[in-house]
């Protein structure tokens, strides 16, 4: 067991104009969706493996660095895996985001991210009054967790004529066309399957982690997940005028300047002063 710290955790009652957003964490069983949820509120890790039986739902105050400091209220549920899906449509309700966690060391855990992904655009339509447009929208990030245990001396691609895919079947006629540098043949089989994944399915991201490192992999893939949630309430609350700015805004600006052209609350000018920094 690892040393645990929140020191960065608050109780989000005193803190009633910060950014909120709904965040639940999806995946099977034992892929570590618990060890993500401990490793960012808590910064520890525990080796033993004990199954999440029911949903644990936790409030904090983080500070996140998208580049610079800025304080966001988070509503985190770490859900069981799929027996109790039954019970998905009060996990995804007025949601904000999903991290979808799979093993990649586990190729039938990897493979069952589509059906995540499937899961959650059909829950959220049918339980609650989003669009499916809005449905496909949602940001959801793909995790690859346990990538502390993948061998990366070994080439992800094979140099023979017969090399096979992640899936084990021949290349096809389309892929043998395909140019491989040197960079792309060393990737882990787990990184392109990831990559592949993300491109065949509408994941936000996919980020390899590791949630028993503390090598601040996880906290880095929230804080994608956090920008594109912050980007994305200034989009509801400003609309065609906050991308059109965004657009026409240089990368620096004053305070003022961003207070005057959008009438901003204090908060949320340090939010858009933070997302024109980048």
């Amino acid at each position: 067991m690892g040393n645990c710290s929140s020191s960065d955790v608050t109780h989000p009652d005193t803190f009633t104009a910060l950014p909120t957003f709904k965040i639940a964490l999806v995946g099977e069983s034992k892929a570590g969706k618990t060890a993500i949820f401990n490793r960012f509120v808590k910064n520890c890790f525990f080796k033993t493996y004990v199954p999440t039986k029911k949903v644990d739902i936790v409030n904090v105050i983080k500070k996140v660095n998208v580049p610079e400091h800025v304080i966001v209220s988070l509503t985190l549920w770490d859900t069981p895996g799929r027996d109790d899906i039954d019970m998905a449509h009060t996990y995804f309700s007025h949601i904000d985001a999903v991290i979808v966690v799979v093993d990649v060391t586990d190729k039938e855990s990897m493979e069952m991210a589509a059906y995540w992904k499937q899961e959650i655009i059909n829950t959220v339509t049918h339980h609650s009054d989003m669009s499916i447009s809005d449905a496909l929208k949602l940001p959801i990030l793909l995790l690859g967790n346990k990538y502390d245990l993948v061998d990366k001396e070994k080439p992800g691609y094979e140099s023979d004529e017969n090399s096979k895919d992640f899936s084990g079947e021949k290349l096809d006629d389309s892929d043998e066309l395909m140019i491989i540098t040197e960079e792309e043949k060393w990737k882990p089989e787990c990184v392109h399957k990831i990559e592949q994944l993300v491109q065949q399915h509408g994941f936000l991201s996919g980020v390899m982690v590791s949630a028993k490192d503390s090598d601040g992999s996880v906290h880095q893939a929230m804080q994608t997940l956090i920008r594109k949630l912050m980007e994305n309430t200034l989009q509801q609350m400003y609309g065609d005028e906050y991308k059109k700015r965004s657009k026409k805004r240089p990368k620096k600006q004053s305070k003022a300047i961003v207070e005057t052209s959008l009438k901003l609350t204090e908060i949320e000018s340090s939010i858009l002063l933070l997302l024109n920094s980048w």
